[in-house]
């Protein structure tokens, strides 16, 4: 896995643009990588939350091949206002029973069966907004994918921007999707299944921002 760090201008139009807009934020990531995408990548990015009002705004960006972030300076000279950091995870080393800090932006959902018709039973997703309920969804979720959240450590924060636009094809709708901020500690329960997990992402809307498990060691 290779996890790049991107300090985002203020002062570039495309920037702000993007930064208002997970959707176009992720179509300008998608710039640095091959087209169409390599069967076994998975592109994962997430805004940070700036610690400091004048500090550049960072993005997260987790992919299983090298980017190429000239692509995108090439187009918008003024998009980083620095050069991009990038570190090669290949290292990554997890061992079960060990504890992590841990963040992820997620989107806490849930499936819900809608009226059946002539093609069959379907469904559409529903947000979860009750904490309790969230912090629900994140331990059925640390159990697919290999860990235990420690429950005490737990904190949820709302994410700010909950409306964005989706473009498909021509056409161009608003979604408003229930995004949060989940912190604390977790224990790894099976490492192979933490790391896969981590490779694909934790849970849906991960085109906006959202799914990027990182870790850190909690000493």
């Amino acid at each position: 896995m290779i996890l790049s760090k991107l300090a985002l201008n203020p002062g570039s139009r495309q920037a702000r643009s993007d930064l208002g807009d997970a959707y176009k934020l992720h179509k300008t990531i998608l710039r640095a990588f091959p087209t169409p995408l390599p069967d076994d990548e998975r592109v994962l990015f997430r805004v940070e939350t700036q610690k400091e009002r004048l500090s550049a705004p960072t993005v997260l960006v987790q992919s299983e091949h090298p980017p190429d972030w000239e692509q995108i300076t090439r187009r918008f000279e003024d998009y980083l206002s620095e050069a991009a950091q990038v570190k090669n995870l290949s290292q990554l080393a997890l061992k079960n029973g060990e504890l992590l800090r841990f963040r992820l932006r997620a989107n806490p959902s849930r499936r819900v069966k809608t009226q059946t018709d002539g093609e069959g039973e379907k469904s559409r997703r529903v947000a979860i907004y009750r904490d309790d309920e969230r912090a629900a969804w994140l331990l059925r979720k640390g159990k697919t994918h290999g860990f235990e959240v420690i429950e005490e450590s737990l904190i949820i924060k709302p994410y700010q921007q909950r409306n964005f636009l989706i473009s498909s094809g021509e056409k161009t709708h608003r979604a408003t999707i229930n995004v949060v901020d989940f912190e604390g500690l977790l224990r790894v329960n099976d490492k192979d299944a933490l790391l896969s997990g981590l490779r694909s992402g934790i849970g849906p809307a991960k085109g906006l921002g959202c799914g990027l498990l990182s870790l850190a060691r909690a000493g």
